[in-house]
């Protein structure tokens, strides 16, 4: 359709154009369009995305750059979705009167509202049902338009490729198409003015006559395609059934030797289970029959293939402590499809008790219901006991440490009262003598002797020294005041000593709980070393002590903001300090826990359980 051949407004209100290439769609569209808008015309363009997208280029060459602005202002041109409009106007896929007037009738009457100006409007509803084979729906909307346009000033153009009429059964839809349209454009055709109406309707049904025997002769020409596949199949099967006759006597002789490898393989199955003590069983979802390997029954201390066993079978073994944790691990395999992963004790026919580790998962059908369970059954009786005697051995080396510490606080213990009694008590006198000489010589009116006075500075400095040395053996406060008292004592000292701003808070708490003795000796020399630690290595320039109680536990927190370490890849088993503080806490029942990154400093945490508060 060209410019020239557009229909006046006020006589041709309903248009039809058939296309078999969608640039002559596109082109009718964009002229039939773009005309109405430079002539002042209002516009709606309900089609599809792809067709929207292209009628918006189209248009503004078809209007120019002046025009241009009027396709991006809704009060001159509208763009909407059909697949999105459609469904507004169907009731269980046919077209409702209602509704369409409601969508259709309110859109066009609200758009033209006031302005009093003809509206051009393009729809491709009709195209969309006819893809989906919907002929009577589509000539119902058609009929609805035709209704709509006795109440409002439209003039409508719809656009239906051939390719929706593709048999010619489908003549009669095309005629009631064309008799409900007040003009008819054929497809792609060389007509002039000289062609009537009529001559327009008939060289559609040409076209889609024409279009439909291509339609018939692609599909006779693929039909005749596929049958020459058939034939190239039917040749090529006849090939490969001969090749599988040959082959399947090969495969004949095959299977023989694989069942006598077969009977190998379960030979050496069987002897490789009884010297690993490993065996195989197999549960039938629906029967709950057990099928078992001969190790299986000489675990269980039965001979084997003695008797038939099923599921309640391998649960009445179990050692009654782990009845229930064995049977709740059955029930989630079974209900939820986890893997079967249990260790248990079973008890044979004699009463001897073993160790054994059961493995296994679930298999299912094709309806993902489950068929069978199947898994593995080990004897770890010999591993269990090494393991507990590997036990017993940390807990008796565990056990010496405590007890060589004790000794040593011990001995600190002695060595500090010792100094303090001897050499403590032999300063003190050495100070007293020096000082009534010095005093004696004044009182004289002499000067004293300068050796005086420096050996007197001397034994003060080795006062202090000895306060020193005894407080590092075994700080008094620490049995005087106890551990908390002791703890502050010790985060001052370093806070003097080093520069290092140390602080430490005891909730109120904690700080009412006593321990005893050997606790608060631990807990003391746990906090003393990690603070040596942190001057040592850490680098940092502030470091909290945090005490807590929580649970009926201890909670002690050593953290600095120094460079940090690794912990992932902490030598912990070259760190022999840190090894026996870690040592000392599981003595006690504890745990211990150093976390930290590089950069952003360290944690340690202690974490001590309290039989019952204030009192351990």
């Amino acid at each position: 359709m060209h410019m020239d051949d557009l229909p006046d407004k006020n006589t041709c209100k309903h248009i039809v154009q058939f296309y078999a290439n969608e640039d002559h769609l596109l082109d009718s569209v964009s002229a039939f369009i773009g005309s109405g808008l430079l002539t002042g015309d209002l516009a709606i363009l309900i089609a599809t995305e792809p067709h929207l997208a292209a009628l918006r280029q189209r248009l503004k060459k078809e209007v120019g750059e002046s025009a241009a602005s009027m396709l991006h202002d809704q009060r001159h041109c509208l763009f909407l979705d059909a697949d999105k409009v459609l469904p507004s106007i169907l009731i269980d896929g046919w077209p409702d009167q209602q509704r369409f007037n409601e969508v259709i009738g309110h859109l066009i009457n609200s758009f033209s509202a006031g302005a009093d100006r003809h509206v051009r409007a393009f729809g491709e509803m009709v195209a969309l049902l006819c893809e989906q084979g919907k002929h009577d729906a589509a000539i119902r909307v058609e009929e609805l338009w035709n209704g709509l346009a006795k109440h409002y000033s439209f003039t409508l153009l719809c656009g239906y490729p051939l390719s929706v009429f593709p048999a010619d059964q489908h003549t009669r839809a095309i005629n009631d198409i064309c008799h409900l349209h007040s003009r008819v454009c054929p497809a792609e055709a060389e007509y002039g003015e000289c062609v009537t109406e009529e001559g327009h309707l008939t060289l559609v049904r040409l076209q889609h006559q024409t279009y439909a025997l291509k339609a018939e002769a692609e599909r006779r020409k693929r039909a005749e395609e596929a049958l020459r596949d058939h034939e190239r199949l039917l040749i090529q099967r006849t090939d490969a059934l001969t090749q599988a006759n040959v082959q399947l006597k090969d495969e004949v002789e095959k299977r023989k030797r694989s069942e006598k490898e077969l009977l190998h393989t379960q030979y050496v199955l069987t002897h490789a289970q009884s010297v690993a003590h490993l065996g195989s069983w197999e549960i039938d979802a629906t029967t709950a029959e057990l099928t078992c390997s001969d190790e299986f029954y000489r675990i269980c201390g039965l001979e084997p293939q003695s008797r038939k066993l099923d599921l309640e079978f391998s649960l009445s073994i179990v050692h009654p402590d782990d009845q229930q944790a064995t049977r709740a691990a059955v029930a989630a395999t079974r209900k939820h499809g986890l893997p079967y992963n249990i260790e248990k004790r079973i008890i044979r026919p004699d009463g001897s008790v073993r160790y054994v580790l059961s493995k296994g998962h679930p298999v299912y059908n094709e309806k993902q219901e489950l068929v069978t369970m199947i898994g593995s059954f080990m004897d770890i009786t010999e591993r269990k006991l090494a393991e507990r005697a590997l036990q017993q051995s940390h807990d008796d080396l565990r056990r010496l440490t405590a007890h060589q510490q004790k000794l040593k606080e011990e001995e600190r213990k002695r060595i500090a009262r010792e100094i303090h009694d001897e050499l403590g008590g032999v300063l003190t006198g050495l100070k007293a003598y020096l000082t009534v000489a010095i005093q004696n010589a004044e009182d004289a009116g002499m000067a004293p002797d300068k050796l005086l006075i420096e050996a007197s500075h001397f034994i003060d400095g080795a006062v202090e020294s000895v306060r020193r040395i005894i407080s590092d053996l075994r700080p008094s406060v620490l049995d005087q005041l106890g551990v908390w008292a002791a703890i502050e004592w010790y985060a001052d000292r370093i806070a003097t000593q080093t520069g290092l701003s140390c602080q430490c808070m005891i909730t109120r708490t904690a700080a009412d709980i006593e321990l005893d003795t050997e606790r608060s000796t631990m807990l003391f020399r746990i906090v003393q070393e990690a603070l040596t630690n942190v001057i040592r290595h850490a680098n940092a320039s502030e470091v909290r002590i945090g005490v807590g109680y929580q649970d009926n536990c201890i909670i002690i927190e050593v953290e600095d903001d120094g460079k940090g370490i690794d912990t992932d890849n902490f030598p912990q088993r070259e760190s022999w300090g840190i090894r026996g503080m870690y040592e000392r806490v599981r003595y006690f029942g504890g745990e211990f826990v150093i976390t930290g990154m590089p950069g952003q400093g360290t944690i340690l945490m202690l974490k001590l359980p309290l039989q019952s508060p204030h009192v351990c």
